[in-house]
Formats: C-alpha cells, structure tokens, sequence
C-alpha cells in the first residue's frame, strides 16, 4: 500500500469512527473516541507528516490542513489553532 492509499484507508477510518462515536449511548463514548478515533488519527498525521503533506501543529488532535503559522511564526497551523501551537505553548 503506497502513501496515498494509506491516507485515504485512514482518513475513512477516522470518518467511520466518528460516525460510530455520534451513534454511541453517553456511556459508550470515551471508550469508542479512545478505540476508534484518536488512534486512527494519531496514525493518519504520521502517515501525512512521511507523505509531506503539512499538517496542523495547533492540536494534536486535528485534521485541518494548515493554511497560517503559529503566533511565534515556528509551526504550521490551521486557523483555529493559531494562538494554541502545542509545539509552543508550555503544558506545565
């Protein structure tokens, strides 16, 4: 499977699981994000990041494409996460 192919079987994943996730009972939804959401994002940036494809160091979590730079003008981000870059922004 070439890097394309592996972007599109994870960014399907990624869209399945989150169709499962807006369908699970209240109880159910931490489990299903954990099992059939992160992972498969987490996998679709690395996937990304060795095809070249840009992606957004505003959340570890999103998908968008990056069309701006952090505030500190060091990482690519999407909109949304220009003022929160995780590269920059102290966790402690």
């Amino acid at each position: 499977m070439n890097l394309d192919e592996q972007i599109s079987y994870y960014e399907e994943k990624v869209r399945q699981g989150e169709k499962t996730y807006s369908k699970a009972s209240p109880g159910m939804r931490e489990h299903v994000y954990a099992s059939e959401v992160f992972p498969y994002k987490a996998i679709l940036r690395s996937v990304r990041l060795k095809a070249g494809v840009p992606i957004c160091w505003g959340n570890i979590e999103c998908l968008a494409y990056p069309l701006s730079r952090c505030v500190a003008g060091q990482h690519e981000t999407c909109k949304e996460h220009e003022q929160a870059c995780f590269l920059c922004v102290p966790t402690a």
